[in-house]
């Protein structure tokens, strides 16, 4: 079911004003030229929010805060989402930029829900490994897996990699990351001796990240990545 102005307007915190390129749906991205999104890897300014038939004609994005998307698939209540081929949501996966978090459930694509835009930019840097290197474990500036507590983490590995080889490092975002402990949501974490992550509970350790789910040794956990400096 299509959306008002007003219901879309309602639900925005910042607006940039557009001149449409292309026939533009309410609820879909568009990029910072007035195109509505029609393709993957494209840089994404914000969400229609208003219909637009006539092309030149001006129109509202939402770019930051909450507004009403249209959805690609089923979606739960504060998943990650991302913009696909067509302008809508979909949830998205570890490793990918997230746009926006659900503030509302989709049992299907095609439905409006309100987002609230985040914009979490996932970076990897592709390193050479120094010394031999697990997946989803911390690495050090010097390209080693971190072999010593509480210190300062460059990123998380993306999967493993022998030593002189080429490996991506998650630097920033969200990404999965191996927990050495017990572990609930939004604990501070810092590295362990084997490159884990694990709770901080001792002043000097560094934190390089918020948990995003909970889990126990030896588990795989999503991670955003918030370098608070030492705990």
């Amino acid at each position: 079911m299509a959306l008002t102005a007003f219901q879309v307007a309602s639900k925005s915190i910042d607006d940039h004003s557009l001149k449409a390129l292309t026939p533009i749906s309410v609820g879909l991205a568009v990029d910072y030229y007035g195109n509505q999104i029609s393709s993957l890897g494209v840089p994404v300014l914000g969400i229609a929010r208003n219909d637009v038939t006539t092309i030149g004609q001006y129109f509202a994005v939402a770019v930051m805060g909450t507004t009403v998307a249209r959805t690609g698939g089923v979606i739960a209540l504060g998943d990650p989402l991302r913009i696909d081929a067509f302008g809508q949501v979909i949830k998205a996966k570890s490793g990918e930029s997230v746009f926006a978090r659900a503030k509302q459930v989709a049992t299907a694509a095609g439905q409006f829900i309100e987002i609230f835009i985040t914009r979490e930019i996932h970076q990897n840097d592709a390193i050479i490994a120094n010394g031999a290197i697990g997946a989803n474990l911390a690495v050090n500036y010097a390209g080693a897996q971190v072999n010593i507590a509480g210190v300062a983490v460059y990123g998380i590995s993306r999967y493993a990699a022998a030593d002189t080889t080429s490996v991506a490092i998650a630097t920033s975002g969200t990404t999965v990351a191996q927990i050495g402990g017990t572990v609930a949501v939004g604990d501070p974490l810092t590295p362990n001796a084997l490159g884990q992550l694990i709770t901080a509970t001792t002043t000097g350790q560094f934190i390089f990240a918020r948990a995003k789910a909970a889990g126990t040794t030896g588990n795989t956990i999503e991670i955003f990545i918030t370098r608070e400096g030492k705990f």
